[in-house]
């Protein structure tokens, strides 16, 4: 099996596995799980047509997880993990319209022969970009709209 990493924002709220399984779901706990171990049902692309629920063991859940801004923000680690996958990044604070960092990958045709970020400024122009301490530990980031 292919190990994978996560970037997801959840809701959560902490939830026994018997809570889960017996009262939410009306089904048997399995085998393997105690119905008192605590954890939490959470509730994935909530609101969507892609909404999904589970229960994870509160250890795994806290190892994963941390409290999200009320604003939805993004941590830098996160950001680095969407950059991967294509997605386009700004700060919540930034002043220009349509100000937002990508992740260039080289391919074939290109001059450089390792992925960097770059940033489209203000006027639009695109230009390489490093983050300075406050951008690395912010957690105001999120996807930009372009």
């Amino acid at each position: 099996m292919r190990k994978y990493k996560c970037h997801k924002a959840v809701h959560a709220e902490p939830m026994t596995a018997e809570e889960y399984f017996v009262y939410g779901k009306g089904v048997t706990i399995p085998n393997n799980m105690e119905p008192m171990a605590n954890g939490y049902h959470i509730v994935y692309s909530k609101g969507t047509d892609d909404e999904y629920r589970s229960w994870s063991p509160k250890k795994a859940f806290d190892e994963g997880y941390r409290p999200a801004p009320d604003f939805d923000g993004l941590d830098f680690g996160q950001v680095i993990s969407l950059l991967w996958s294509g997605v386009k990044m700004c700060r919540v604070g930034w002043n220009g319209k349509n100000m937002y960092l990508e992740l260039q990958k080289p391919d074939e045709h290109s001059k450089m022969s390792l992925p960097y970020i770059y940033m489209r400024t203000a006027q639009g122009d695109l230009v390489p970009w490093l983050a300075s301490q406050t951008d690395m530990l912010a957690d105001d980031w999120q996807t930009a709209v372009v």
